[in-house]
């Protein structure tokens, strides 16, 4: 067991690592990130054997991403290329070479696929600590990561200290809104929209505990489900905002129909209510209200230009794509009068990986997520559970929704820090969780 918490605790220190190192956008925190979550993930296959913790279907769609990604990179004839991608061989010029790939960028692509695959060990690895070491120890990480990042970023936002990139003289790209270690405020309120979903998860298991005995763990919990509303709510992004209400509403609805009767029920979702009140209360009602109450929802703020640039880009490579991770550059040969210069994201990353991927990646994705949604459904008909476990894996559901959600309008998962908890969410949503005799021995 105590390899169990060696293992856990450095799955948090990553996470920690992806966060507070500016995100790790950058190639000094991203190559850590990924040779850490690369050397996690393998470690697993030696520590926990068992390999029905997760599914064949799920593990092999899972690779298929990765093979189809590796297929962009395979060297083709310039007359082959023409024939399979005719958009391409114009990009990257005819005369260039005589073969090249499908990808109109190599490099990046084959930086993508090593994100990709180090994700999908972290994830493989995470699912497997987790069925057997329990979700709650992971939880309890991110509880109190989640709560550290809160003070951070309610810190910059009450005190006028320079921000991180400010005081260190980092470059930023146009029109960015720094906050905490983020680069944007809405990428900020990606990382702690999740936190927060796996937070009020375990205080809504907390408060129903309460019925049986007192616990200090559900104001422990409630205190840091706070921090992180106040958080959220003070980035003031619209998405952030949408998502704690959202988490509120769904979490608080699900905990009063599990109430033995309506007055219990309203009684253990006043705590719910309490974590929007408060973050709402924090960040001001007149701000938040001028956010939502702009001029700019007819154009989706901006971003309906940066939606048909991509969607221009993704009609010409409807089979292969451009190339995983090539955004940035395909999307300079696609010039737009109605934007100043090329934006470094779709701002909707299903039509960027519409973009990049065309139906080559697109279909492996699609069935990784059709296998993923198939065995999150399995779990929770699994009867063990103490109700911890079910609350955990319902918040994981919640934060992944959230993101699935704000990435329709922009692209936090991007940012390597977000990718990573992402993962940790997907893992607690699917993870098989321990027998009765097995987690009463891992919480002793």
């Amino acid at each position: 067991m105590r390899d169990g918490k060696v293992w856990m605790a450095s799955a948090i220190v990553l996470l920690g690592w992806g966060v507070m190192a500016l995100g790790a956008s950058r190639p000094w925190g991203y190559a850590p990130l990924l040779a850490g979550m690369g050397a996690l993930g393998a470690a697993t296959f030696l520590t926990c054997p068992d390999s029905g913790l997760i599914s064949r279907g799920l593990c092999l769609s899972l690779a298929s991403v990765c093979a189809a990604i590796a297929c962009q990179l395979i060297p083709l004839p310039t007359n082959v290329l023409s024939v399979i991608s005719p958009a391409t061989a114009p990009l990257v010029g005819r005369g260039a070479a005589a073969a090249h790939p499908l990808s109109i960028s190599p490099d990046a692509t084959a930086l993508g696929l090593a994100f990709i695959v180090a994700l999908g060990l972290f994830f493989v690895g995470t699912v497997r600590l987790m069925g057997r070491d329990g979700a709650q120890r992971m939880a309890t990480g991110l509880v109190w990561l989640g709560t550290a990042v809160a003070l951070v970023g309610i810190a910059e936002a009450s005190t006028s200290w320079p921000s991180i990139y400010d005081a260190a003289g980092l470059p930023l790209p146009p029109d960015s809104t720094p906050y905490g270690p983020f680069s944007s405020k809405n990428h900020y309120a990606g990382w702690m929209m999740m936190a927060l979903a796996v937070t009020t998860g375990y205080l809504c298991a907390s408060l129903e505990q309460l019925r049986q005995r007192w616990s200090g763990r559900a104001v422990v919990m409630l205190c840091a489900a706070t921090t992180m509303a106040v958080a959220l709510a003070q980035t003031r992004s619209r998405a952030g905002i949408l998502g704690l209400a959202l988490t509120v509403t769904m979490m608080g609805g699900l905990l009063m129909r599990r109430g033995t009767t309506l007055r219990v029920g309203i009684l253990f979702a006043l705590p719910m209510g309490l974590l929007l009140l408060t973050g709402i209360g924090a960040a001001g009602v007149q701000p938040i209200a001028k956010r939502f109450a702009t001029n700019s929802w007819a154009n989706a703020h901006g971003r309906l230009p940066i939606w048909r640039q991509a969607a221009a880009i993704a009609r010409d490579f409807p089979i292969t794509g451009a190339g995983f991770n090539t955004y940035q550059r395909v999307v300079t040969f696609y010039p737009s009068a109605d934007l100043d210069e090329p934006y470094e994201g779709a701002h909707n990353d299903f039509l960027q990986l519409a973009a990049e991927g065309g139906l080559l990646v697109g279909i492996p994705v699609l069935t990784t997520i059709g296998f993923f949604i198939w065995d999150t459904r399995r779990r929770f008909r699994e009867s063990w559970s103490d109700g911890t476990t079910d609350w955990l894996r319902t918040g994981a559901i919640v934060g992944l929704g959230l993101m699935a959600l704000q990435e329709t309008v922009d692209f936090s998962l991007q940012v390597p820090g977000n990718a990573a908890l992402f993962v940790v969410l997907a893992a607690i949503a699917v993870h098989r969780a321990p027998t009765v005799d097995q987690a009463r021995v891992i919480h002793r």
